[in-house]
């Protein structure tokens, strides 16, 4: 990637940190991240674990959580079939 931008491994790196630990900060607060061309992360909410720990217990006690979700943009989808 930083060849192809003719730029350093250090700053490609940087730059790409950068935007992964924004789009892991904006997720966390429940918003989408879109980027043009490329697609849309979100958050979505995760089912809860089915059955008992134990056979003393009526129900498995974890709650679902919230999993990351990305659905792709139109532009990489036909990038991608061709």
């Amino acid at each position: 990637m930083a060849e192809k931008a003719g730029t350093s491994k250090a700053a490609a790196e940087a730059v790409s940190g950068r935007l992964h630990r924004h789009r892991d900060i904006s997720l966390k607060k429940g918003d989408k991240v879109t980027l043009v061309g490329f697609g849309t992360f979100s958050v979505t909410p995760a089912e809860a674990p089915q059955g008992t720990q134990s056979a003393d217990r009526e129900g498995n006690e974890d709650r679902g959580g919230k999993a990351p979700k990305f659905k792709a943009g139109k532009a990489l989808k036909e990038k991608v079939a061709k």
